[in-house]
């Protein structure tokens, strides 16, 4: 079961012995629907189970071959950081090479801005996470160092980009925020540039990091166009 007040390292350990289970179910519903003929399935399936004492979710999109698997869950405020002031948490399972699994975790405020900022118009979370797995189901990667403790992390998807940290010490991975291509686009003015900028130094002051010049610099190689 997970409780706010865990840390990071308890947090994670926790995540993979339900990731490893939901992975199991999931697996074995997606080969169940791979089997049957696509006119009898719809394009979109949810499954919800109660998994060491944790909602999770499901999402099958059959005409795809595709699914995806959630970890709904809370995080105290001095472990999930203090830039937002509620932190319902949403950590995806993402299949690996076939076999093995990862576990990465989002605030809501990357799903309010996902809704948000794409005009999804959508006011249930099932939902918003559902649209991201079936348009945007790309495994977050690219990670660039800023400090030893601190890690950028970004994954291009079909509608934008993410955006989040990864804890070199615990491996900890955390995406916090997206940004659309058309606001990738745009930023690339010189007035944008300079609000992101701020933006981002905000941020990092509510992490409590000093190093934003360094993580400006790292995100214009990774992607020039982000800005």
């Amino acid at each position: 079961m997970i409780v706010p007040n865990m840390t990071r390292k308890e947090l994670m350990n926790q995540l993979d012995k339900i990731s490893s289970q939901l992975m199991e179910k999931g697996l074995a519903k997606a080969k169940h629907l791979v089997k049957r003929p696509l006119r009898k399935v719809p394009h979109k399936l949810r499954s919800k189970y109660t998994i060491e004492g944790q909602q999770t979710i499901a999402f099958y999109f059959p005409h795809q071959r595709l699914w995806s698997a959630w970890i709904k869950f809370r995080m105290d405020t001095k472990v999930a950081g203090k830039i937002w002031r509620d932190y319902p948490m949403y950590a995806i399972v993402d299949q690996v090479n076939g076999e093995k699994f990862e576990t990465l975790v989002f605030r809501k405020h990357v799903l309010d801005r996902y809704n948000e900022r794409l005009q999804l118009g959508l006011t249930n979370v099932d939902d918003i996470l559902e649209e991201i797995s079936y348009k945007d189901g790309a495994r977050i990667s690219n990670f660039k160092e800023v400090d030893s403790a601190f890690r950028v992390l970004t994954a291009n998807t079909a509608n934008g980009v993410l955006l989040g940290f990864q804890d070199a010490e615990t491996g900890y991975k955390e995406v916090y925020t997206f940004i659309t291509n058309q606001m990738m686009r745009r930023g690339q003015a010189p007035k944008r540039k300079e609000r992101m900028r701020q933006r981002v130094a905000t941020d990092e002051n509510k992490l409590n990091k000093k190093t934003v010049t360094d993580l400006l610099s790292i995100l214009n190689k990774s992607a020039p166009s982000y800005f």
